[in-house]
């Protein structure tokens, strides 16, 4: 396909591993579950990826055991990942990669934060932007049109903010270029609001 010939013909493929490399673990309990044979890991190198981001609502479909086998058969095939580690300083790591004298750093951290996905000190997850959400009801605008929707505000935890944007400057202070993926926002939708 043309997309797949893109990747191939780039100096840096740079994706998104939606679906965690699942050997083991039980099946989170939502809707949608993703996983994928742990073998599969080497297709991603065929197709042109060097650098994944695994920071999305999928990665710990199958638990933590899910995320330490996705990170060890990322290691295998030499994909470097972002986004994701046995710690929270690991999953906000950056990559620098090098490519024809220019270097690029990528890093990955994901608002979509289902169960207990979001990587702490000592536990293993996703480096999290979390978002706090208030819902406002005009009281005036209730009594012109009844059973109408809130208003609602979505804010970024200042917290989760302030250690990213550290992380940044510092991918900045050792590249040319710095590439971040984030996986927000809610799925379904055919236009932005």
């Amino acid at each position: 396909s043309d997309a797949l010939q893109v990747i191939r013909e780039s100096d840096i493929g740079f994706g998104n591993l939606e679906a965690p490399f699942a050997r083991a673990g039980e099946p989170a309990q939502k809707w949608a579950v993703l996983k994928q044979e742990p073998g599969l890991a080497s297709e991603y190198v065929r197709m042109g990826f060097k650098v994944v981001n695994i920071a999305n609502n999928h990665m710990l479909d199958y638990g933590v055991e899910g995320l330490l086998s996705t990170l060890e058969e990322l290691d295998a095939v030499g994909i470097k990942r972002v986004g994701g580690g046995r710690t929270i300083s690991e999953s906000l790591d950056h990559v620098v990669m090098e490519e024809q004298g220019v270097r690029a750093a990528f890093l990955g951290c994901a608002s979509t934060l289902p169960g207990e996905s979001a990587a702490e000190r000592r536990r293993p997850g996703l480096a999290p932007i979390r978002v706090r959400t208030t819902y406002y009801f005009d009281p005036e605008m209730e009594k012109e049109g009844p059973g109408g929707p809130p208003v609602i505000f979505t804010e970024a935890v200042k917290e989760d903010l302030r250690a990213f944007t550290r992380r940044i400057r510092k991918a900045k202070g050792e590249a040319d270029y710095v590439v971040v993926a984030t996986h927000w926002g809610m799925a379904y939708q055919d236009h932005l609001m």
